[in-house]
């Protein structure tokens, strides 16, 4: 009877076991073990040795396919001790790679086959051809092969308007690409695939012939429900128009529908007052002229409705989406009498999972010396805004990753029996992260950027998925107790970033 059997030690250590035994003899082992890569690839000059460590049970050996490309030592070796194992291989000159496997084997057992590669000497490089371009006139365009091998050349698509004046060769060679056509359409191209001495593409070239160029700097553009007036920045070198792709748009006009060359386009949108998204497509056209080909280029543009908010009384029902926390849990500390929220004292209301967007809460009263509160949290990220109805003043404090700051202090007109809205405003900048505004009676008073610029900042990505932990409630101030701050109401609004636009 004949056994065979291998056992993994770790990532790379490998035990092998071959067993032989009679039917009334004893069961032999052979332990091998062995740290190797699965494959190794060698240069042609000056190649890196090949290290490996053997160990067996019984004695063992190293040997290649290609016994006159490398030596190894040592090659063989006894039970029992660890052997450093040098496989050191000739350079390689000729062109082509050359393969080799070594093999790790003790007694009947073979451990591993080890393929190894070795790059040949061949080489087919191309220089000057980063930005090949000829004129719209007709023209030369040149770059360089640099080689030690038969090359050869073929356009990789169909372009009987170029000519190359040397298809194949041998080593270095310029060259060179020709037209004589006039390009009476937009600016073209062709690629030139390099094949190497076995006929496969190893690179590719592309050359271009200038034409009639009309290109505007945006294709699909997405913008707010207000009226306004986009920029578009048009590179051309030929006399064009802008119009309308449906004349029935009206909500989007021209001041100016003629130009020459470059010009900046702009396109002034009405105010959306729907309840849904809009498009428009405009067209730009070069003027046809001497039998040059009109181009006509595409922008369209979608612009967001002015979501509506969705508001809350802090009635009864309002207040079941909220979790009454003082901090002493007091709940008859805050109690809703007709559609309000009284608080008294230090009490606050909380709910989790709050959307990024614009939130606004309204209150109706506070008492003279009574300190509302709205907090804004995401993990490391605390906003805390109290307004100081006695002094008059706002401070929004931070609380970001574990530092403390006054962001700033703002003197402001405050009657604490008129009603006020707090407003919450997030936006992204032009990175994406997200900006916080604070906003009082729809008068913005400061910002804060949570970029993760420095240990002190919390980097928040201004997306859907950004959830916070909002409370809303009130603060004694100077130690006057039972003070009373009234809520009305708060609403929703979704941004016009996070609207479903249909794409």
């Amino acid at each position: 009877m004949n056994i065979s059997k291998a056992i993994l030690f770790g990532s790379a250590l490998l035990a092998g076991a071959f067993v032989s035994c009679k039917e009334d003899g004893p069961m032999k082992w052979v332990d091998l073990r062995y740290l190797a890569e699965d494959s190794y690839t060698l240069t042609a000059v000056s190649p890196v040795p090949i290290r490996l460590q053997v160990k067996s049970t019984d004695p063992w050996k190293v040997y290649g396919r290609e016994p006159s490309w490398c030596s190894i030592t040592p090659s063989e070796g006894g039970a029992s001790e660890l052997f450093d194992v040098t496989v050191q291989y000739t350079e390689n000159t000729e062109l082509d790679d050359r393969l080799d496997t070594l093999v790790i084997q003790s007694d009947y057992w073979i451990g591993k086959w080890i393929p190894v590669r070795q790059k040949g000497t061949a080489y087919l490089n191309i220089e000057g051809a980063e930005d090949l371009t000829i004129g719209q006139f007709g023209g030369t365009a040149q770059f360089s092969i640099r080689a030690n091998q038969d090359w050869s050349l073929a356009k990789t698509e169909d372009a009987p308007w170029l000519k190359l004046i040397k298809t194949s060769g041998h080593g270095d060679a310029e060259i060179v690409l020709a037209t004589s056509a006039e390009n009476k359409g937009e600016r073209r191209f062709a690629d030139i695939a390099v094949l190497n001495r076995h006929n496969e593409k190893e690179l590719t070239v592309r050359v271009w012939q200038d034409g009639v160029v009309l290109s505007p700097s945006e294709a699909r553009m997405r913008t707010t429900f207000d009226a306004q007036i986009l920029s578009v920045e048009v590179s051309s070198n030929a006399d064009w128009t802008v119009e309308k792709g449906d004349a029935s748009a009206g909500w989007i006009d021209f001041p100016q529908t003629e130009f020459s060359g470059d010009g900046t386009l702009r396109i002034a949108l009405t105010e959306n007052t729907g309840a849904s998204i809009r498009t428009a497509e405009v067209l730009l056209k070069t003027k046809a002229a001497d039998g040059f080909e009109q181009i006509v280029k595409s922008i369209v543009i979608r612009q967001a409705y002015n979501p509506t908010p969705d508001y809350y009384d802090f009635d009864a029902s309002g207040l079941e989406q909220w979790i009454i926390n003082g901090a002493d849990n007091d709940k008859s500390s805050c109690k809703v009498v007709g559609n309000c929220l009284e608080i008294y004292g230090a009490q606050k209301v909380h709910r989790y999972n709050c959307a990024a967007g614009n939130w606004d809460f309204f209150m109706k009263a506070s008492s003279a010396k009574a300190q509302p509160v709205i907090y804004f949290q995401c993990g490391d990220f605390d906003m805390r805004w109290f307004v100081d109805v006695g002094a008059g003043k706002t401070n929004v404090t931070m609380v970001d990753k574990g530092k403390t700051k006054t962001f700033s202090d703002f003197n402001v007109p405050y009657s604490s029996t008129e009603c006020h809205k707090f407003g919450i405003k997030m936006t992204p900048d032009k990175d994406g992260w997200a900006v916080f505004s604070w906003v009082l009676d729809d008068k913005v008073l400061g910002s804060y950027t949570t970029n993760g610029e420095n240990v002190q900042t919390s980097a928040l990505k201004y997306s859907q998925d950004l959830k916070f932990h909002i409370f809303v409630g009130a603060w004694e101030s100077g130690g006057t107790a039972n003070q009373t701050t009234i809520w009305s109401g708060w609403q929703y609004t979704l941004p016009y970033e996070f609207i479903d636009w249909g794409e």
